[in-house]
């Protein structure tokens, strides 16, 4: 039996045996089907304000020096959509690949922060194959606008498609040289990866797993032309995926039993987007039309694959003026197995709710306080207190 605590909640599994996605159910996953990664609600989300200076990149992030920022966790098969690469991906549950992130904004910055579950973490490819290791995916669609394209390829002039690796380093930074490389990440701003520069992060293994976090400097998303910029409510397309290495492919630290480094890539967000939505097709509407989404009803939508790199398939963030909503403290609670019993007991006046799936929904267990015995079974319910 195993549980997962998050920000807010506890959550516990009645059976005792974690539920898990089998290896064959992700090799399986639909890349075209509908799921809370395609759920406008589920993935917009609001950035809190924070004092400068109150996020400090050293690696460990946490809901305080986020500004009560609730943090998102991400579990393959259950609300996180599934690349269709390698043939041979694995996967084997949530202590294997997952992870929680935070994000927050101040004057002058914008920041990410992850704390991964994995049980085998590497890093042995250069900058621009982090993809292959165990790392980050951002995607940004600075200009919210939508379009369908390949941010690998567009050149976007702010904002675009970037990875991190689980020590903070960055994936479109030539470390020999110490410049920036050509294309993919904004490519109209002079940025440096340095501890005073532009961009900056840190991270590294912890137990059973990795943290990171990373600073972005908001010249790389703000076009001083158009004036848009990071703040009043401004809303940003926004995208995070997760790549696990587990050393059992051709890499240099690993084994050769698989094609590839990469054991499974997965996505927050993939929305379905407007196939053939471009910037060369925008100059047929005006702004109203397109505010309107007049311009929706003449292109066919998709979510597949290459939409998880595509300013489409994003999700949103809106960037707010102000901290987010005080909210209690994640119950502590205990959990104890005897005669295949489970006893569930915490501090204060939570409610235990229960669901069939982790993302919920979740339903009020009516008269349940602190002490309460759940018979453990071949059923899979989970619990959590708020």
């Amino acid at each position: 039996m195993k549980s997962i605590l998050s920000t807010s909640t506890a959550v516990v599994c009645t059976s005792l045996i974690w539920p898990v996605v089998l290896s064959a159910q992700v090799t399986n996953f639909n890349p075209t089907s509908e799921g809370p990664w395609s759920d406008i609600e589920k993935t917009t989300l609001t950035v809190p304000l924070v004092p400068n200076g109150t996020v400090t990149i050293d690696g460990d992030p946490s809901r305080s020096e986020y500004g009560g920022f609730e943090g998102v966790t991400v579990v393959p098969g259950e609300n996180a959509w599934i690349l269709d690469f390698p043939g041979d991906r694995s996967w084997d549950d949530a202590d294997d690949s997952s992870f929680t992130f935070w994000l927050a904004h101040d004057e002058n910055n914008f920041y990410v922060g992850v704390d991964v579950k994995d049980d085998i973490v590497n890093s042995d490819d250069p900058n621009g194959a982090f993809w292959k290791d165990d790392s980050i995916e951002i995607i940004v669609d600075a200009l919210n606008d939508r379009y369908d394209n390949n941010t690998d390829n567009s050149n976007d002039l702010y904002g675009g498609h970037c990875y991190l690796n689980y020590e903070g380093r960055f994936s479109r930074w030539d470390e020999e040289n110490e410049v920036r490389t050509d294309g993919a990440w904004s490519t109209d701003v002079d940025y440096i990866w340095a501890e005073d520069g532009d961009i900056w992060g840190k991270g590294g293994k912890v137990d059973g797993g990795w943290k990171m976090e990373v600073r972005f400097s908001k010249v790389l998303f703000e076009d001083p032309v158009l004036g848009n910029k990071l703040k009043d409510d401004y809303k940003m397309g926004f995208n995070i995926g997760l790549d696990d290495d587990d050393k059992f492919g051709p890499g240099t630290n690993g084994s050769g039993d698989r094609t590839q480094d990469l054991e499974l890539q997965y996505f927050w967000a993939n929305r379905s987007r407007l196939i053939g939505w471009t910037e060369d097709e925008a100059f047929d509407f005006t702004e109203q039309e397109i505010a309107d989404g007049v311009h929706e009803q003449y292109y066919d939508r998709e979510i597949s694959s290459s939409g998880r790199l595509s300013h489409g398939a994003t999700g949103e963030i809106i960037f707010s003026n102000e901290g987010a909503p005080a909210g209690p403290e994640p119950a502590d609670v205990s959990i104890s197995l005897n005669d295949k019993q489970i006893t569930l007991e915490w501090e204060g006046n939570g409610s235990l709710e229960s669901s069939t799936s982790v993302t919920g929904p979740w339903t009020v267990v009516e008269d349940a306080t602190s002490g309460v015995v759940i018979p453990a079974n071949e059923n899979t319910i989970f619990y959590r207190v708020r």
